[in-house]
């Protein structure tokens, strides 16, 4: 339903419709804003770059791509201004990344595109290694936005049984990701909470 909405909110949004980046605005500030405060533990340097991820999306709505994920979309944009004030403060010289490789930090639109597919692959690949049960349920949860009693009605499974299978997934996003620092933070504001 989410994804239905966005699309429908982006395609007015490349049309110049400022009631739906208002509407965007309204639906991702709040997260991205508690997603930045999370690393930066600094509320106005978020507050900041809230408004500048969302002052990109302005400037560059007629550059997105409706086929992936405005909210991996928004995150992405976060995540390499959260790195890149990081680095303003030199509070982190460079960020290493698998195989001690830099992680780019300019604004070119080719790089976020590949590193939204690389969020994109490590999520879909944690997703895949679940249970069958289990990646059914969560996807009901957070893909469909089913409550845990809708999702038992559907399955025609107990609530408890629901909870237990969402906390087992959970926790196997919190621990696959963990070892992506930065990343995992970004990951689990994405995908899991």
């Amino acid at each position: 339903m989410n994804e239905t909405t966005d699309l429908k909110l982006i395609s007015s949004l490349k049309k110049g419709d400022h009631e739906a980046f208002d509407a965007l605005y309204g639906r991702y500030a709040e997260g991205l804003y508690a997603f930045v405060t999370s690393i930066l533990k600094n509320p106005s340097d978020a507050e900041e770059i809230v408004q500048n991820v969302f002052v990109k999306v302005w400037e560059r709505r007629n550059t997105i791509e409706e086929k992936f994920s405005f909210k991996s979309y928004l995150f992405t944009i976060a995540y390499r201004d959260v790195i890149t004030q990081l680095r303003k403060q030199n509070l982190l010289a460079s960020i290493q990344i698998n195989n001690n490789q830099e992680f780019p930090v300019n604004d070119d639109n080719a790089e976020l595109e590949i590193e939204f597919f690389n969020i994109d692959k490590i999520y879909h690949d944690i997703l895949e290694k679940l249970p069958e049960k289990r990646k059914e349920i969560f996807l009901l949860s957070r893909e469909k936005g089913l409550s845990n009693k809708e999702i038992a009605e559907q399955l025609s499974i107990s609530v408890k049984t629901v909870e237990n299978q969402m906390t087992a997934a959970l926790r196997t996003f919190r621990e696959k990701l963990s070892q992506y620092g930065i990343l995992g933070v970004l990951f689990f504001f994405l995908f899991v909470r």
